[in-house]
């Protein structure tokens, strides 16, 4: 079991993951970052958020993945 830290980015703001958490492996914490990202979306978009961002990285620092989601409202 490897610890990731998911650090999280909405409209170019961070907030850095210090806890982490423990996974089996790249995979594994790249699906946690999708599932979260999408649990998380519908609570951001309501407080107005455009693009968000999950920054998936190991306890050592190496970046794994960055799962992203942006809105686009085009009004006619």
């Amino acid at each position: 079991m490897q610890r990731y830290h998911f650090d999280l980015v909405v409209d170019g703001k961070m907030s850095i993951d210090d806890t982490g958490a423990e996974f089996a492996g790249d995979t594994a914490a790249e699906k946690q970052a999708e599932l979260g990202l999408a649990e998380m979306a519908y609570e951001l978009v309501q407080r107005g958020a455009k693009q968000m961002q999950i920054l998936v990285r190991t306890e050592d620092g190496d970046r794994i993945c960055e799962v992203e989601a942006r809105w686009t409202v085009t009004r006619h």
